[in-house]
This record gives structure tokens, C-alpha cells and sequence, in this order.
């Protein structure tokens, strides 16, 4: 999935079938995604975690700000803000805080 940033913060509407509300939008089609992104749209590609020690967590220093900010919207429901660094600490928090309540990676809470 990807979060489609339009570049008027404040749009609200469809542009090429993807709802915008306060200028972000989300789409899996990849030919949008190309297509936003040659139409000078931001692009965060976000990938969901499963566990945070698995192969779906990606690499946290390689990501933007704006995909930090998304990967923790996205998995976690809340908003960060800061530079980098910060960002970067606030996302190892949340994963850290789940790994911590569900040590065992058992989400049924069974053994």
C-alpha cells in the first residue's frame, strides 16, 4: 500500500480514483502510484509488520520521514512528529511496546 500525498495539503476529492481527504490518499495499484509519483505527488510506500522481529518489518534507517509517520499510522493508529532521529525512536518504541505484549508473538494469548 502506498499513501499518495497530494502536493495542495488541504485537497479534498478524487484525482485518478483515489480519495484524497486533507490532501492524502491511499492506493495498492501500481500504476497510480507511478503515475502520482510523475505528477509530483509524494509517494510513502508503507508495509504492514506482522512481527516486529520478522521478515515484514522494514528497515527503519532507510525510510523517510513521511513513511516513518505513515508506518506508525498505519500499525499502530498514532501520530508522530519530529526529525528523523526522533521519528526513528518513536517508531522503536511502539515496536519494542509490542514485542513487550506479546512476548511469545501469540496474539490469542494461547501456548
Amino acid at each position: 500500500m502506498a499513501k499518495i500525498i497530494a502536493p495542495n495539503k488541504e485537497y479534498n476529492g478524487v484525482t485518478a480514483t483515489v480519495q484524497f481527504i486533507k490532501g492524502v490518499g491511499e492506493t495498492e495499484n501500481k500504476r497510480l502510484i507511478e503515475w502520482f509519483r510523475k505528477h509530483s505527488y509524494e509517494v510513502a510506500e508503507v508495509k504492514k509488520i506482522v512481527d516486529p522481529d520478522g521478515d515484514e518489518t522494514p528497515n527503519l534507517d532507510k525510510m523517510k520521514n513521511d513513511e516513518l509517520i505513515a508506518f506508525a499510522k498505519d500499525n499502530f493508529d498514532v501520530e508522530i512528529k519530529g526529525n528523523k532521529n526522533e521519528l526513528l525512536a518513536q517508531v522503536e518504541k511502539l515496536l519494542e511496546e509490542k514485542k513487550n505484549n506479546d512476548p511469545d508473538g501469540d496474539e490469542n494469548g494461547e501456548d
